[in-house]
């Protein structure tokens, strides 16, 4: 449908008389362009991706999780210098055109706050989740990224942040030149192939990063090494949307290493854990929401 209507929307604005659209046509693109966008009220859901307004209203998106949000034409819909927090929920994933060609791929519960237009500057702020980018390259406007605890300075770059609570807070280098500040002022600088993390000591530290590991989630697997179940569970849950409780704390600790596609069903990924361990994944009685993990 969206593409339909975007279609749709490129034959309206090509007509054009000194240069500028008439009323009569401008009304209509914006019409056809809000309805490629954004979810009327009646069919909004909690499964939506949502912008979330400067004046607190949410807006409601219709994209599907191969649909990109492309902020150039949002400029239209939104005021031109408003910032906005994409929120992308359980069971989902985003994909954002920033108006310089960067893309930002992000993955299932994150919060990504940025301006409609970067005319004063390109910087983005990841809050939450999980967050791919491919900066678009541009030597005199470095591209900044702000962080909880660190602020990125990009040039022409492609790095994963994850910022996951149950995970340790990474920021991978896959291609390119990334200069890493915390809020203390220390600095450095990463290559390809290496990950930003907190020392012991608080300290601001380069390590060696899989990634192969870092990245899958992008091709929609999920591989973990050496992974406490509590935080695979966790990860698990976002992808399919449901909580888990265990029958005792130890077994929350217990540490595994394998690989998951998303495309799996639940019940199905369930059972491949069940059949490589000792692991008995049942729903709570009544409760779909609510999984119980327990020892067979």
């Amino acid at each position: 449908m969206a593409a339909a209507f975007i279609g749709m929307l490129m034959i309206l604005v090509l007509p054009k008389r000194g240069g500028e659209l008439v009323p009569e046509e401008s009304q209509v693109a914006m019409e056809l362009l809000r309805q490629s966008y954004i979810l009327p009220d009646s069919l909004a859901g909690d499964r939506d991706l949502v912008l979330l307004r400067a004046d607190g209203s949410r807006v409601h998106l219709r994209l599907g999780d191969q649909d990109t949000l492309k902020m150039a034409e949002m400029a239209y819909l939104l005021s031109p210098d408003e910032a906005v927090t994409l929120v992308v929920p359980e069971t989902r994933r985003g994909n954002v055109l920033l108006e310089d060609g960067t893309v930002v791929l992000l993955n299932s519960v994150s919060r990504l706050r940025m301006p409609t237009s970067l005319t004063d500057g390109r910087r983005i702020a990841l809050e939450s989740g999980e967050a791919l980018m491919s900066v678009a390259h541009d030597e005199k406007h470095p591209f900044r990224v702000a962080l909880p605890e660190m602020d990125l300075e990009v040039l022409g770059t492609t790095f994963n942040i994850c910022l996951y609570p149950e995970q340790e807070p990474t920021t991978t280098l896959v291609e390119g030149r990334l200069r890493v500040s915390d809020k203390a002022g220390r600095s450095l600088m990463l290559h390809p192939g290496e990950e930003a993390v907190r020392g012991r000591d608080g300290s601001l530290e380069s390590r060696p990063a899989d990634l192969r590991t870092k990245t899958a989630w992008v091709e929609g697997t999920f591989v973990f090494s050496h992974l406490s179940l509590s935080s695979i569970m966790t990860y698990l849950g976002r992808w399919y949307g449901f909580d888990t409780t265990f029958t005792s704390d130890a077994l929350k600790e217990n540490t595994y290493t394998g690989a998951l596609k998303r495309e799996y069903s639940r019940d199905f990924a369930f059972s491949l854990l069940e059949t490589t361990t000792n692991l008995s994944i049942t729903n709570q009685q009544h409760e779909e929401r609510h999984v119980v993990v327990s020892h067979r």
